[in-house]
Formats: structure tokens, C-alpha cells, sequence
């Protein structure tokens, strides 16, 4: 049986559970809730939602075609063909705030070179007849950089970022959006403990790079917020009338 792992506040996600509540199809997969388990981050390398694992293995997530998800729910393996890698690395990376933090943190593509599973699971290379193939050329693509990729793309990231701090501070019921604000968070985003916490040399590359994402929320802060609402409504309306299959157990 395949086992989806969803967060309840990822749009995605909730498109996801629905066309399987539609179909009547939940009793047909595992479905895992983040929220409650931050550890999977870790244990199960969970860098995006929603995400399909296959027995123990994650093989398509982040940002799904739902009809493809449906597929590999009923344990199908669709035929994908990525032809433009280079976007689709891009796409995938921005679609997680994890993986876009520790990319805005290291001002580089470079820690995408290290996530080829990460890669193959976002991008739907998994599933492409060419994925050795494809998939090295997204690591060559990422790994000689000269920076210039990396600039044309900074800002997906860092809107992926506002957006998450945007969303984080609405459930909450907080709203704290000053440039310190926004560096904490990042700080709190990029590291896992004390890793990555920046003590010493990096300390103004993250205050500079907080200062852009304050800048980026005030300038749009108004349309994030009618979005984030109107997502944040459209979620809790089907939560209150979602089950989870008796079969389950949910952690």
C-alpha cells in the first residue's frame, strides 16, 4: 500500500485528499498527517507535502499533477517525460520551504546537488524512461552554477519563504513581520538544532537576506494576505468534513 504524507495547512495537500475523498479512494493508502510528526522531516526525509512513499521510499511529490498522484495511489506507474530539467529542478526546489532555505542560506544551488532523490521526487523523474540519464544532468546543472541560475531563480525561493512565514504567522494567530522577525525565522527554517544556526562569519548574509524578504511581504502584503485567507477558509470547510478511512490508524 502506498502512504501519502500531507500537512492540513498545504494547498496541495488538501487538493490531493479531496480528489481521493471524491473518488473513493482513501481506503486504498496510508494517510500520514506532518503536522503531528515533525520527526519525519528527519526520519523519512519528508523536504516537501504532499508526498507519496511506496512501501519505505518517496517516488512523486511537492508540486504534484494530482490526476499523476491518483496513478500511483492506485499503484500504477504513469509514463512522464521531463523535458525541460532545468525548470523542473527549479520548480521542485521552490515548491519546499525547507529546501528553499537552505538554498537562500548558502547562496547557491548547491545543496540541490546533494538531494537527488529530493530531485527525482519533485520533478516526476521517478517515473521518466530517461531518469538516470535526466537526473544526472539536473545534478551537472546544479553543481556548475556559476550563479547566474541561481540569481534568475532567488526570487521563486524567497517567495516560497514569505509566503510560508506569511502562512505560518495566520494559523498561529501571531503577526509579527519586522526585518527581525524575519530573520529569526529564517535562522529557525534553515537550521535543525544548533546546525546551521550562523554565530559568526554569516551573520549580515542572513540579516541582508531577511531584510529582501520584509521588503518582498510589504510590497504584496495585502494580496498575500486575501490569498493566504481565502486558502486557509477553503481548507478548514472540507477538513471539518474529512474522516480518515476506520481501517487507518493515524498517528
Amino acid at each position: 500500500m502506498h502512504s501519502v504524507y500531507y500537512h492540513p495547512a498545504c494547498y496541495t495537500s488538501y487538493r490531493l485528499l479531496r480528489l481521493l475523498k471524491e473518488d473513493n479512494l482513501l481506503g486504498k493508502v496510508n494517510i500520514i498527517n506532518v503536522e503531528r510528526m515533525p520527526h519525519l522531516s528527519v526520519t523519512k526525509r519528508v523536504l516537501t507535502v504532499p508526498l507519496i512513499f511506496r512501501d519505505e521510499s518517496p517516488i512523486y511529490g511537492g508540486p504534484i499533477d494530482i490526476n499523476v498522484a491518483k496513478e500511483v495511489v492506485l499503484g500504477k506507474t504513469p509514463k512522464l517525460s521531463v523535458n525541460d530539467v532545468q525548470g523542473a529542478v527549479i520548480a521542485g526546489a521552490a515548491d519546499s520551504a525547507a529546501v528553499s532555505s537552505l538554498i537562500l542560506a548558502s547562496g547557491s544551488l548547491a545543496p540541490l546537488a546533494e538531494l537527488p532523490e529530493f530531485i527525482a521526487e519533485t520533478t516526476g523523474l521517478y517515473f521518466d524512461d530517461e531518469k538516470e540519464r535526466k537526473l544526472r544532468e539536473a545534478i551537472e546543472i546544479v553543481s556548475n552554477d556559476d550563479g547566474r541560475l541561481y540569481e534568475e531563480s532567488k526570487h521563486k525561493f524567497m517567495a516560497t519563504l514569505v509566503f510560508n512565514k506569511a502562512r505560518e504567522d495566520l494559523y498561529l494567530g501571531i503577526d509579527r513581520k519586522s526585518p527581525d522577525d524575519f530573520l529569526s525565522w529564517l535562522v529557525a527554517k534553515v537550521s535543525l538544532g544548533r546546525a546551521g544556526v550562523p554565530f559568526t562569519g554569516n551573520v549580515s548574509a542572513y540579516r541582508e537576506m531577511a531584510e529582501e524578504m520584509h521588503r518582498y511581504y510589504v510590497e504584496r502584503k495585502e494580496k498575500i494576505a486575501e490569498r493566504l485567507q481565502k486558502e486557509k477558509s477553503e481548507i478548514e470547510e472540507f477538513m471539518r468534513s474529512f474522516s480518515f478511512p476506520t481501517s487507518q490508524a493515524q498517528p
